[in-house]
């Protein structure tokens, strides 16, 4: 097992619009709140995310707010039989 200590400087966020309230800001608006908040945790230097790959605007949101692409999880998802997306794995340093 990861030793807990070692990543306490670490976050894992997910910020999630339900159909029928996106393109409104919301989901800027909760990330950039995360963010602020973070910043004042003296503790907390990093926030990851995951973004599926075919979420153009999430991706977009989050690169605009300062995430970086780190890594990719392949066929992550499965959306049906022998259909799979791959989730990328997103940073940002606070």
């Amino acid at each position: 097992p990861q030793d807990l200590q070692a990543i306490q400087h670490v976050a894992h966020v997910t910020v999630a619009t339900h159909l029928g309230h996106q393109g409104q800001g919301i989901g800027e608006k909760l990330l950039a709140g995360v963010i602020e908040w973070s910043r004042n945790r003296s503790m907390l230097e990093k926030l990851e995310a995951q973004v599926c790959s075919t979420n153009t605007r999430a991706l977009s949101l989050h690169m605009k707010l300062g995430f970086k692409e780190e890594g990719r999880w392949l066929r992550r998802v499965k959306i049906a039989d022998d259909q799979y997306l791959d989730n990328l794995l997103m940073g940002l340093w606070l």
